[in-house]
């Protein structure tokens, strides 16, 4: 999930590739992703074409902490022959391989905004389906990815994405990115930052992600965009904890550096909480929910 992130830093003192804290983004943000996974899962497994099948293998991408991989994942994709999830992220994988192992289930290292997949590929095989929970709405080139993820897949294989558009996190995300304070940290803020932080409407998310899967030769079968606000599941403490425990940076600022964060971060929960009944866009979220498939050779 949010673990699978890889950014290219300004300069040789710069981060130049970071991580989300497992055990933060496990207690602040797991619990309500969990329930969305597992709800908006049961809803496309039907429609997929084929499997799944005891000969097939499917692929996790950015699998995080492993907790939605093992509980949620798995048991959809059974009977399959694995399932094998990846995440750039070596203390997420780490945190997925203690506390959430299975029989069925290998974690693996993978970026996948590599400009070499061949030596993954030639250790697994293509895959017959992929499933990329929360891992698009970590990447500012999105294109790529997609471009990416098909060399993973075998002809005709199909895929499901799940991920934000837009939300509070994101756009905390861009607003640190612009701060001088963290102009170190602004290269990372802004790969991770996805294009659709700034498109309005539906009809605007729409047009992106079909022309993106298109340009990415991808065949688009299912593309829903799904709206709603956190206020009804979220109180201000907790905004402040999800911003933090979602963010990009954290794991790299030093203590110091830290405090400042938190300091940002509290603001930043405070002034949407108390603009919220004037202006309900501020806690609100726009969700991609995306089936498709590879072209058949």
């Amino acid at each position: 999930m949010l673990g699978f992130l890889s950014c290219v830093a300004m300069a040789n003192t710069e981060p130049t590739k970071h991580t989300l804290i497992p055990e933060l983004y496990v207690n602040v943000s797991a619990a309500k992703w969990y329930s969305a996974s597992a709800d908006l899962l049961r809803s496309v497994q039907g429609s997929f074409a084929s499997g799944p099948a005891d000969d097939q293998q499917f692929l996790d991408l950015g699998c995080g902490p492993g907790n939605i991989t093992r509980d949620v994942l798995l048991p959809q994709c059974l009977p399959c022959r694995r399932l094998v999830a990846v995440d750039s992220s070596e203390d997420m994988l780490k945190y997925a391989r203690e506390r959430f192992s299975h029989p069925k289930i290998f974690y693996d290292t993978l970026d996948i905004m590599s400009g070499d997949l061949s030596e993954f590929v030639g250790r697994y095989g293509l895959f017959d389906r992929v499933y990329a929970l929360s891992l698009l709405n970590w990447l500012k080139d999105q294109e790529q990815a997609l471009k990416n993820i098909s060399k993973l897949m075998k002809p005709g294989g199909e895929a499901f994405f799940l991920f934000g558009a837009s939300n509070p996190q994101i756009r905390f995300r861009k607003k640190l990115a612009g701060m001088p304070r963290w102009s170190k940290y602004a290269k990372i803020c802004e790969n991770c930052t996805p294009p659709t932080v700034d498109l309005a409407g539906k009809e605007a998310l729409v047009s992106y992600i079909s022309g993106i899967l298109k340009n990415a030769n991808w065949i688009l079968s299912m593309c829903e965009v799904r709206s709603g606000s956190f206020e009804p599941h979220i109180d201000l403490e907790l905004l402040i904890k999800d911003l933090m425990a979602t963010n990009p940076i954290r794991a790299l600022v030093t203590k110091e550096e830290e405090l400042l964060l938190l300091q940002d971060a509290t603001e930043e929960a405070k002034r949407l909480w108390a603009g919220k009944e004037a202006d309900a866009s501020l806690l609100s979220f726009s969700l991609f929910v995306v089936r498709a498939s590879k072209p058949e050779l």
